[in-house]
């Protein structure tokens, strides 16, 4: 799990969730768990009210695990290098 609460493409009262989970240890909603855990502390122990998760659309696993954590899917995108990218927001 990574959270940033501050940078460039972080706007104020805003995180930025990343995650990623060794193949041995996937589908078994570790992941989602974690997003979940984060969340809480955010609440409890930030100022931030919204999350945002960005996922490439066709790794469906990290897909499912933004859906599980209770995340909505926003708008698509391509970055500047082209990479395709769908963010997801979920309150705090």
């Amino acid at each position: 799990m990574d959270c940033n609460l501050a940078g460039e493409h972080v706007a104020a009262g805003t995180a930025n969730l990343a995650y990623s989970c060794h193949p041995a240890h996937r589908g078994r909603g570790y992941v989602a768990r974690a997003v979940r855990l984060l969340l809480r502390f955010l609440a409890e122990h930030t100022g931030a009210r919204e999350a945002h998760i960005l996922v490439d659309p066709e790794n469906l696993a990290s897909m499912r695990v933004a859906r599980a954590a209770g995340a909505i899917s926003v708008e698509t995108f391509t970055t500047h290098d082209g990479q395709r990218l769908v963010r997801h927001v979920v309150g705090v």
